[in-house]
């Protein structure tokens, strides 16, 4: 007898959303972008049906971009272009334009699904993630064009968003892009299990097309100004995936405790100046990560991954 594909009950529908809030509470003292990269990686992964190692070796990569020395896009205070525009989404010297840069996604996608090695799969697809999600991050949101596909305008290397500080890594900026960006990985991982790993994604996604989002306007809350914004809940159908997703973001941007400046963070932990990313991070030691199947916060990601670097083809 064919098995029946998994489908999300209203009871797990509830619970990821609590594992996400739960997950970001207790990292909102220092985790400025580890909240998309790994957190919410995580819970997108197990969503579409990932089983829960695969997912924590997924999102681990993902975040372990940021972290690993073979990978971060900054060297001490000096940018590393090369990591910049190769992992980070930022456009070499302003010569990819958005074609460009969305080319070398799509082509580190095609490497994941292509990729013999079943593990190795799952390294090359939180690399695609990474990537993928700072094309929504690492754009300016300050111009109309911040919520399209394909006709955004990205970050330069050697700067990024230096001169924006922060806030381009922090949903509470563009609440609306951090949505799109969660939708559109859900396309990706579902493609990617179907192709790749030759499974049936969660039928919860299987009719769910991406409608567009809003910001709440009704919102009020001491936290918001013109970097913190929420995203709106209004119009989703119950049990929806459009109302799960919402409810994603809304939950992540409900954790952060307040708006910060858009240029300045405290010298005793800012790790990350003048380069792709000037936010406060967090020490290698203070972040979760992927270790022997189990999450473990005492090991940096580079002790646990394969350098990207010697994945190429």
């Amino acid at each position: 007898m064919k098995k029946r594909p998994r489908s999300i009950s209203r009871k797990p529908f509830c619970l990821l959303i609590l594992l996400l809030i739960i997950l970001l509470t207790a990292g909102r003292a220092s985790a400025y972008d580890e909240d998309t990269h790994f957190l919410l990686t995580y819970v997108m992964c197990r969503a579409v049906g990932f089983t829960e190692k695969e997912a924590l070796i997924i999102a681990a990569v993902d975040q372990g971009m940021d972290d690993s020395d073979a990978t971060n896009a900054h060297d001490g205070a000096k940018p590393r272009v090369s990591e910049e525009w190769m992992w980070h989404a930022l456009d070499k010297d302003g010569k990819m334009g958005t074609v460009g840069v969305l080319a070398r996604r799509d082509a580190l996608f095609n490497e994941a699904v292509t990729e013999k090695d079943a593990r190795l799969r799952l390294i090359r697809l939180g690399i695609f993630f990474h990537f993928q999600q700072d094309t929504w991050a690492h754009r300016h949101h300050e111009k109309d064009s911040h919520l399209s596909p394909d006709k955004f305008i990205t970050f330069n290397t050697p700067a990024g968003h230096a001169a924006f500080g922060p806030q381009p890594d922090r949903p509470p900026l563009d609440p609306v892009a951090a949505l799109i960006c969660v939708a559109e990985g859900v396309r990706y991982a579902s493609e990617f299990m179907t192709r790749a790993m030759g499974r049936t994604p969660n039928v919860f996604f299987k009719s769910y097309t991406f409608t567009g989002g809003k910001i709440d306007e009704a919102w009020k809350d001491k936290r918001q100004g013109k970097f913190f914004n929420q995203i709106g809940l209004t119009g989703l159908a119950p049990n929806s995936a459009g109302l799960f997703l919402a409810s994603l973001i809304r939950a992540q941007i409900d954790a952060y405790p307040a708006s910060r400046s858009p240029t300045r963070c405290s010298s005793a932990r800012a790790r990350r100046t003048n380069s792709i990313s000037t936010t406060c991070a967090p020490a290698c030691k203070e972040s979760v990560y992927f270790s022997n199947n189990k999450l473990d916060r005492s090991h940096c990601p580079q002790d646990r991954i394969r350098s990207p670097k010697d994945l190429q083809k």
